[in-house]
Protein backbone atom coordinates (compact mmCIF):
# COMPACT_ATOMS: atom_id res chain seq x y z
CA UNK A 1 0.00 0.00 0.00
CA UNK A 2 2.60 2.44 1.13
CA UNK A 3 4.50 1.61 -2.36
CA UNK A 4 1.40 2.46 -4.33
CA UNK A 5 1.17 5.80 -2.63
CA UNK A 6 4.66 6.80 -3.22
CA UNK A 7 4.15 5.56 -6.91
CA UNK A 8 1.26 8.17 -6.74
CA UNK A 9 2.33 10.84 -5.13
CA UNK A 10 6.22 10.48 -7.79
CA UNK A 11 3.60 11.00 -10.91
CA UNK A 12 2.11 13.77 -9.59
CA UNK A 13 5.30 15.22 -8.76
CA UNK A 14 6.87 14.93 -12.49
CA UNK A 15 3.33 16.33 -13.98
CA UNK A 16 3.52 18.86 -11.99
CA UNK A 17 7.36 19.48 -13.04
CA UNK A 18 6.79 18.94 -16.13
CA UNK A 19 4.14 21.61 -16.47
CA UNK A 20 6.08 24.16 -14.39
CA UNK A 21 6.79 27.58 -16.83
CA UNK A 22 4.11 27.30 -19.22
CA UNK A 23 5.37 23.33 -20.03
CA UNK A 24 2.55 20.64 -20.39
CA UNK A 25 3.62 17.25 -19.64
CA UNK A 26 3.48 15.93 -23.37
CA UNK A 27 6.05 18.64 -23.84
CA UNK A 28 8.36 17.61 -21.37
CA UNK A 29 7.98 13.96 -22.35
CA UNK A 30 9.11 15.26 -26.00
CA UNK A 31 5.34 14.27 -27.47
CA UNK A 32 4.02 17.11 -29.50
CA UNK A 33 0.20 17.62 -29.88
CA UNK A 34 -1.58 17.88 -32.97
CA UNK A 35 -1.80 21.84 -32.68
CA UNK A 36 2.13 22.14 -32.14
CA UNK A 37 3.02 19.31 -34.48
CA UNK A 38 1.13 21.31 -37.29
CA UNK A 39 2.34 25.01 -36.55
CA UNK A 40 5.97 23.44 -36.39
CA UNK A 41 5.60 21.94 -39.75
CA UNK A 42 4.59 25.24 -41.27
CA UNK A 43 7.08 27.51 -39.10
CA UNK A 44 10.12 24.99 -38.95
CA UNK A 45 12.41 26.45 -36.01
CA UNK A 46 10.43 29.46 -35.87
CA UNK A 47 7.81 27.61 -34.10
CA UNK A 48 9.50 27.44 -30.74
CA UNK A 49 9.84 31.52 -30.64
CA UNK A 50 6.57 32.07 -32.12
CA UNK A 51 4.97 30.09 -29.69
CA UNK A 52 6.79 32.07 -26.93
CA UNK A 53 5.46 34.90 -28.09
CA UNK A 54 1.81 33.54 -28.49
CA UNK A 55 1.43 32.42 -25.04
CA UNK A 56 2.53 36.19 -23.37
CA UNK A 57 -0.36 38.07 -22.59
CA UNK A 58 -1.99 40.55 -25.62
CA UNK A 59 -0.70 43.76 -25.70
CA UNK A 60 -3.42 46.84 -26.26
CA UNK A 61 -2.83 50.58 -27.35
CA UNK A 62 -5.39 52.94 -26.31
CA UNK A 63 -7.19 54.37 -28.75
CA UNK A 64 -7.97 57.99 -27.86
CA UNK A 65 -11.70 58.96 -28.73
CA UNK A 66 -11.96 62.12 -31.53
CA UNK A 67 -15.43 62.59 -29.83
CA UNK A 68 -14.62 63.82 -26.48
CA UNK A 69 -14.30 67.77 -25.58
CA UNK A 70 -11.02 66.94 -23.22
CA UNK A 71 -8.17 65.46 -24.50
CA UNK A 72 -7.64 61.76 -23.53
CA UNK A 73 -4.04 61.77 -23.27
CA UNK A 74 -4.05 64.84 -21.56
CA UNK A 75 -6.59 63.22 -18.83
CA UNK A 76 -4.33 60.16 -18.63
CA UNK A 77 -1.20 61.80 -18.27
CA UNK A 78 -3.10 63.87 -15.22
CA UNK A 79 -3.66 60.95 -13.50
CA UNK A 80 -0.37 59.35 -13.49
CA UNK A 81 -0.29 57.64 -16.46
CA UNK A 82 3.33 57.85 -18.66
CA UNK A 83 1.49 57.52 -22.20
CA UNK A 84 3.23 58.73 -25.70
CA UNK A 85 1.11 59.15 -28.85
CA UNK A 86 1.81 55.58 -31.35
CA UNK A 87 0.14 57.30 -34.34
CA UNK A 88 -1.90 60.36 -35.50
CA UNK A 89 -3.44 59.52 -38.52
CA UNK A 90 -6.52 60.21 -40.18
CA UNK A 91 -8.60 61.28 -37.26
CA UNK A 92 -7.64 58.01 -35.81
CA UNK A 93 -5.09 59.16 -32.67
CA UNK A 94 -3.36 56.12 -30.90
CA UNK A 95 -1.57 56.00 -27.57
CA UNK A 96 0.46 53.02 -25.99
CA UNK A 97 1.58 53.19 -22.39
CA UNK A 98 5.78 54.19 -21.97
CA UNK A 99 6.32 51.71 -19.11
CA UNK A 100 4.57 49.07 -20.64
CA UNK A 101 2.16 48.96 -17.47
CA UNK A 102 -1.89 48.02 -17.88
CA UNK A 103 -3.74 50.99 -18.49
CA UNK A 104 -6.72 51.63 -16.23
CA UNK A 105 -10.33 51.22 -17.77
CA UNK A 106 -11.59 54.17 -19.61
CA UNK A 107 -14.23 56.48 -17.55
CA UNK A 108 -16.59 58.50 -18.80
CA UNK A 109 -15.73 62.39 -19.84
CA UNK A 110 -18.54 64.32 -17.65
CA UNK A 111 -19.38 67.38 -20.59
CA UNK A 112 -19.73 64.10 -23.36
CA UNK A 113 -21.15 61.32 -21.10
CA UNK A 114 -18.29 59.50 -23.61
CA UNK A 115 -15.98 57.12 -22.68
CA UNK A 116 -12.64 58.62 -23.75
CA UNK A 117 -10.21 55.84 -24.82
CA UNK A 118 -10.82 52.17 -26.15
CA UNK A 119 -8.22 49.20 -25.40
CA UNK A 120 -7.12 47.05 -28.61
CA UNK A 121 -4.09 45.52 -30.28
CA UNK A 122 -2.48 48.02 -32.61
CA UNK A 123 -2.70 45.89 -35.24
CA UNK A 124 -6.12 45.65 -35.34
CA UNK A 125 -5.91 49.68 -35.87
CA UNK A 126 -3.68 49.22 -38.95
CA UNK A 127 -5.80 46.85 -40.58
CA UNK A 128 -8.76 48.75 -40.06
CA UNK A 129 -6.82 52.37 -41.47
CA UNK A 130 -6.18 49.89 -44.68
CA UNK A 131 -9.36 50.29 -45.69
CA UNK A 132 -8.47 54.12 -46.48
CA UNK A 133 -12.02 55.29 -45.37
CA UNK A 134 -13.18 58.84 -46.16
CA UNK A 135 -16.24 61.35 -45.25
CA UNK A 136 -19.06 60.35 -47.13
CA UNK A 137 -18.39 56.92 -47.42
CA UNK A 138 -20.73 54.04 -47.05
CA UNK A 139 -19.14 51.45 -44.97
CA UNK A 140 -19.97 47.99 -43.87
CA UNK A 141 -18.25 46.41 -40.67
CA UNK A 142 -19.41 42.87 -41.66
CA UNK A 143 -18.66 41.11 -38.72
CA UNK A 144 -17.83 43.94 -36.26
CA UNK A 145 -18.43 42.76 -32.04
CA UNK A 146 -17.01 44.09 -30.00
CA UNK A 147 -15.88 47.08 -31.85
CA UNK A 148 -12.96 48.54 -31.70
CA UNK A 149 -11.92 48.36 -35.96
CA UNK A 150 -16.08 49.97 -36.10
CA UNK A 151 -14.76 52.72 -33.90
CA UNK A 152 -11.89 53.35 -36.04
CA UNK A 153 -14.04 53.70 -39.09
CA UNK A 154 -16.43 55.92 -37.32
CA UNK A 155 -13.81 58.31 -36.37
CA UNK A 156 -12.30 58.28 -40.19
CA UNK A 157 -15.76 58.67 -41.25
CA UNK A 158 -17.31 61.47 -39.26
CA UNK A 159 -14.09 62.82 -37.55
CA UNK A 160 -14.56 65.83 -39.26
CA UNK A 161 -17.54 66.84 -38.82
CA UNK A 162 -18.69 65.50 -42.00
CA UNK A 163 -21.85 63.53 -40.83
CA UNK A 164 -23.01 62.62 -44.56
CA UNK A 165 -21.26 59.34 -44.79
CA UNK A 166 -22.91 55.89 -43.85
CA UNK A 167 -21.47 53.19 -40.95
CA UNK A 168 -23.64 49.62 -40.94
CA UNK A 169 -21.86 47.45 -37.98
CA UNK A 170 -22.83 43.94 -38.17
CA UNK A 171 -22.69 40.95 -36.47
CA UNK A 172 -25.30 37.59 -36.63
CA UNK A 173 -24.12 36.99 -32.31
CA UNK A 174 -27.23 38.69 -30.34
CA UNK A 175 -24.51 38.79 -27.36
CA UNK A 176 -21.56 39.88 -29.30
CA UNK A 177 -24.23 42.39 -30.94
CA UNK A 178 -25.35 43.39 -27.21
CA UNK A 179 -21.44 44.87 -26.69
CA UNK A 180 -21.24 45.94 -30.54
CA UNK A 181 -24.37 48.17 -29.76
CA UNK A 182 -22.65 49.45 -26.11
CA UNK A 183 -19.77 49.75 -27.21
CA UNK A 184 -20.98 52.32 -29.80
CA UNK A 185 -23.31 54.30 -27.31
CA UNK A 186 -20.17 54.68 -25.24
CA UNK A 187 -18.02 56.11 -27.44
CA UNK A 188 -20.10 57.96 -30.16
CA UNK A 189 -21.65 61.10 -29.51
CA UNK A 190 -25.78 61.29 -30.24
CA UNK A 191 -25.21 62.98 -33.46
CA UNK A 192 -22.90 60.46 -34.83
CA UNK A 193 -24.97 57.94 -33.92
CA UNK A 194 -28.29 58.51 -36.28
CA UNK A 195 -25.60 57.60 -39.18
CA UNK A 196 -24.65 54.61 -37.74
CA UNK A 197 -26.71 51.22 -37.76
CA UNK A 198 -26.73 47.74 -36.21
CA UNK A 199 -27.75 44.48 -37.85
CA UNK A 200 -27.97 41.03 -37.10
CA UNK A 201 -27.21 39.52 -40.46
CA UNK A 202 -25.83 36.52 -41.44
CA UNK A 203 -22.63 37.86 -42.83
CA UNK A 204 -23.19 35.73 -46.30
CA UNK A 205 -26.60 37.39 -46.72
CA UNK A 206 -25.35 40.85 -47.36
CA UNK A 207 -23.90 40.21 -50.78
CA UNK A 208 -27.47 38.72 -51.96
CA UNK A 209 -29.72 41.58 -50.13
CA UNK A 210 -27.29 45.18 -50.83
CA UNK A 211 -25.52 44.17 -53.92
CA UNK A 212 -22.94 46.97 -54.54
CA UNK A 213 -24.06 49.20 -52.23
CA UNK A 214 -20.89 49.82 -50.08
CA UNK A 215 -18.06 52.23 -50.88
CA UNK A 216 -15.63 50.11 -48.21
CA UNK A 217 -16.24 46.71 -46.55
CA UNK A 218 -14.44 45.08 -43.43
CA UNK A 219 -13.91 41.70 -43.07
CA UNK A 220 -12.78 40.69 -40.03
CA UNK A 221 -13.21 37.42 -40.25
CA UNK A 222 -14.23 34.55 -37.82
CA UNK A 223 -11.05 31.93 -37.21
CA UNK A 224 -8.68 29.84 -35.61
CA UNK A 225 -7.76 32.31 -32.52
CA UNK A 226 -4.72 30.35 -32.42
CA UNK A 227 -3.51 32.89 -29.38
CA UNK A 228 -6.64 32.46 -28.08
CA UNK A 229 -6.34 28.98 -27.87
CA UNK A 230 -3.00 28.00 -26.95
CA UNK A 231 -3.34 30.87 -23.85
CA UNK A 232 -7.02 29.17 -22.93
CA UNK A 233 -4.94 25.55 -22.86
CA UNK A 234 -1.78 27.48 -20.40
CA UNK A 235 -4.55 29.12 -17.82
CA UNK A 236 -5.44 25.02 -17.70
CA UNK A 237 -2.24 23.68 -17.81
CA UNK A 238 -2.76 21.40 -20.14
CA UNK A 239 -1.94 21.12 -24.40
CA UNK A 240 -4.62 22.30 -26.72
CA UNK A 241 -7.52 19.69 -27.06
CA UNK A 242 -8.57 18.58 -30.75
CA UNK A 243 -11.56 19.92 -29.84
CA UNK A 244 -10.38 23.43 -29.37
CA UNK A 245 -8.41 23.60 -32.34
CA UNK A 246 -7.56 20.89 -35.50
CA UNK A 247 -6.47 20.74 -38.96
CA UNK A 248 -10.05 19.53 -40.30
CA UNK A 249 -11.08 22.87 -38.01
CA UNK A 250 -9.22 25.42 -39.98
CA UNK A 251 -9.83 23.70 -43.10
CA UNK A 252 -13.83 24.17 -42.06
CA UNK A 253 -12.92 27.74 -40.70
CA UNK A 254 -11.68 28.68 -44.41
CA UNK A 255 -14.58 27.22 -46.01
CA UNK A 256 -16.49 29.89 -43.84
CA UNK A 257 -14.27 32.41 -45.04
CA UNK A 258 -15.03 31.98 -48.71
CA UNK A 259 -18.39 32.23 -48.82
CA UNK A 260 -18.58 35.33 -46.37
CA UNK A 261 -15.85 37.07 -48.50
CA UNK A 262 -17.31 36.55 -51.52
CA UNK A 263 -20.41 38.07 -50.14
CA UNK A 264 -18.44 41.11 -49.49
CA UNK A 265 -17.14 41.30 -52.82
CA UNK A 266 -20.42 41.46 -53.86
CA UNK A 267 -21.89 44.28 -51.43
CA UNK A 268 -18.81 46.29 -52.72
CA UNK A 269 -19.00 49.27 -55.59
CA UNK A 270 -16.89 49.23 -58.54
CA UNK A 271 -13.80 51.01 -57.27
CA UNK A 272 -14.48 50.06 -53.72
CA UNK A 273 -12.37 49.03 -50.81
CA UNK A 274 -12.18 45.82 -48.83
CA UNK A 275 -10.40 44.43 -46.72
CA UNK A 276 -10.06 41.48 -45.18
CA UNK A 277 -8.59 40.03 -41.80
CA UNK A 278 -8.21 37.05 -39.43
CA UNK A 279 -6.27 36.40 -36.14
CA UNK A 280 -5.48 33.53 -37.49
CA UNK A 281 -1.59 32.31 -37.99
CA UNK A 282 -3.15 29.37 -40.41
CA UNK A 283 -2.14 30.02 -43.86
CA UNK A 284 -5.45 27.66 -44.99
CA UNK A 285 -7.60 30.68 -43.38
CA UNK A 286 -4.76 34.05 -44.93
CA UNK A 287 -3.99 33.90 -48.10
CA UNK A 288 -5.70 31.08 -49.12
CA UNK A 289 -8.76 32.45 -48.76
CA UNK A 290 -8.06 34.98 -50.56
CA UNK A 291 -6.72 33.18 -52.92
CA UNK A 292 -9.59 31.04 -53.92
CA UNK A 293 -12.26 34.62 -53.77
CA UNK A 294 -9.38 36.43 -56.79
CA UNK A 295 -10.09 33.13 -58.76
CA UNK A 296 -13.66 33.62 -58.73
CA UNK A 297 -13.48 37.61 -59.26
CA UNK A 298 -11.36 38.85 -61.78
CA UNK A 299 -12.46 42.58 -60.98
CA UNK A 300 -10.69 41.93 -57.93
CA UNK A 301 -7.38 43.17 -57.55
CA UNK A 302 -4.79 43.41 -54.45
CA UNK A 303 -3.59 46.97 -53.54
CA UNK A 304 -0.28 47.43 -51.17
CA UNK A 305 -0.52 51.35 -50.18
CA UNK A 306 -0.07 51.44 -46.61
CA UNK A 307 4.16 50.12 -46.60
CA UNK A 308 4.80 52.84 -43.96
CA UNK A 309 2.29 51.49 -41.56
CA UNK A 310 3.16 48.23 -42.36
CA UNK A 311 6.93 48.49 -41.55
CA UNK A 312 6.06 50.62 -38.80
CA UNK A 313 4.08 48.14 -37.11
CA UNK A 314 6.56 45.62 -37.91
CA UNK A 315 4.44 43.66 -40.26
CA UNK A 316 5.80 41.20 -42.88
CA UNK A 317 4.67 40.89 -46.22
CA UNK A 318 2.38 37.95 -47.92
CA UNK A 319 1.59 36.87 -50.96
CA UNK A 320 -1.63 38.59 -51.19
CA UNK A 321 -1.36 40.78 -47.76
CA UNK A 322 0.57 41.36 -44.73
CA UNK A 323 0.63 39.14 -41.06
CA UNK A 324 1.73 40.80 -37.69
CA UNK A 325 3.23 38.14 -35.80
CA UNK A 326 4.03 38.64 -32.12
CA UNK A 327 7.26 37.49 -32.44
CA UNK A 328 8.70 39.59 -34.83
CA UNK A 329 6.04 43.40 -34.25
CA UNK A 330 6.79 43.91 -30.89
CA UNK A 331 3.61 41.80 -30.04
CA UNK A 332 1.45 42.74 -31.63
CA UNK A 333 -0.87 40.53 -32.86
CA UNK A 334 -1.05 37.78 -34.97
CA UNK A 335 -3.02 39.57 -37.56
CA UNK A 336 -3.71 39.07 -41.13
CA UNK A 337 -5.34 41.14 -43.58
CA UNK A 338 -5.35 41.94 -47.43
CA UNK A 339 -6.67 44.98 -48.81
CA UNK A 340 -8.25 44.87 -52.46
CA UNK A 341 -10.19 47.05 -54.60
CA UNK A 342 -13.08 46.07 -57.28
CA UNK A 343 -12.09 47.73 -60.88
CA UNK A 344 -14.63 49.55 -62.77
CA UNK A 345 -16.09 47.29 -65.28
CA UNK A 346 -14.73 48.04 -68.95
Amino acid sequence: VVEGVYRRMRARLCASAAMRGGRTSSKKSGVRSVFDEHFASIYGERWNALRQALMQPNKHVALLNGFVQCDPLETLQTRGEKMEVLLDESHCKVACAVSGDAVPPPQKEATSNLRSYYMLDFASVVAALSLDVYPGHKVLDMCAAPGGKALVLAQQLFGAGDLTGQLSANDRSSDRRARLKAVMSEYLPADVLVSCSIHGLEAQQWGRHQPERFDRVLLDAPCGSERHVLQHALAKRRDVMKDEWSPARSKRNASLQVDLLLSAIKTLRPSGRLVYSTCSISPVENDRVVEKALKRNAEMNVVRDCEPLVKFLGAERTSYGYIAYPDTANGWGPLYWCTMEKLQPS
